[in-house]
């Protein structure tokens, strides 16, 4: 199986900042977002064996990939 690799994506991180200014979920530039702590776990099956870049803001997770 192939590795996944998490990096920290600045897009992403805009994008969970922009989210935790409006204080909900939810942005077209990322893949997949939730309020929350970032995990590893949470990566649906699709992105995984991918490059995925994180950004984190104010409880928000955003992820590219």
């Amino acid at each position: 199986m192939a590795t996944t690799t998490f990096y920290r994506d600045p897009t992403a991180v805009q994008a969970a900042q922009r989210m935790a200014a409006r204080g909900s979920a939810g942005d077209p530039a990322c893949s997949m977002s939730y309020a929350g702590q970032f995990d590893e776990s949470d990566v649906p099956a699709r992105a995984q064996g991918k490059r995925v870049g994180v950004g984190t803001a104010g409880g928000y997770v955003c992820l590219i990939f």
